[in-house]
């Protein structure tokens, strides 16, 4: 008998204060994993999907299967089944598909040549205790600018690190290697 279960790993919500239908927001812009998170995935047994609004990540988790008087007892522990390599990191990149996600936005896109909007796990902050993914403030704002280093053709990227130990609890991981199933959220202001 083959058991497997998946847990989730992380979810990341998008939310812009222009849209009254926040699942309307993911049909203006494509996340898509860069070639190196896709290998991480595959080799890890990382699972995404879009929701609504959301994007979950889910890892298959240990499970064991013994018997007892021919009953079948299956446990499950919340950790994953691979190792996740705390030097990794998943990198997602935003691309816009309608402008009227830009335009409507707070977002100036001055002095932005050669620049993508930077958000990671690794940065964020918290505040009212929602984990953000931006770096200064709870909504995406200039200060996320950064040097596009990797020639990206997209408007913003996404590091989600294995680490542990991150700053205002970002971690996935505990020290027990168990995950923790973090919610973060990518805040955009309206005009």
């Amino acid at each position: 008998m083959i058991v497997s279960n998946y847990a989730k790993l992380f979810s990341i919500e998008f939310r812009h204060d222009a849209y009254r239908d926040f699942s309307d927001i993911l049909r203006d812009i494509t996340v898509i994993p860069d070639v190196e998170t896709l290998r991480i995935m595959n080799g890890s047994r990382i699972y995404w999907k879009i929701c609504m609004n959301t994007l979950f990540c889910f890892v298959e988790t240990i499970t064991s299967i013994s018997t007892s008087g021919g009953a079948f007892l299956i446990t499950i522990q919340n950790k994953p089944h691979i190792r996740l390599n705390g030097n990794e990191q998943l990198s997602l990149n935003i691309y816009i598909n309608a402008g009227y996600f830009l335009n409507a936005s707070d977002l100036r896109l001055v002095d932005t040549r050669n620049k993508v909007f930077h958000l990671s796990n690794a940065t964020g902050i918290e505040q009212d205790s929602k984990l953000y993914l931006s770096r200064d403030f709870p909504y995406l704002n200039q200060n996320d600018l950064a040097l596009n280093t990797e020639k990206e053709t997209c408007f913003a990227t996404v590091k989600i690190s294995f680490q542990k130990n991150l700053a205002n609890g970002f971690s996935l991981l505990d020290g027990n290697n168990s995950l923790k199933g973090k919610d973060y959220r990518i805040h955009i202001n309206k005009n």
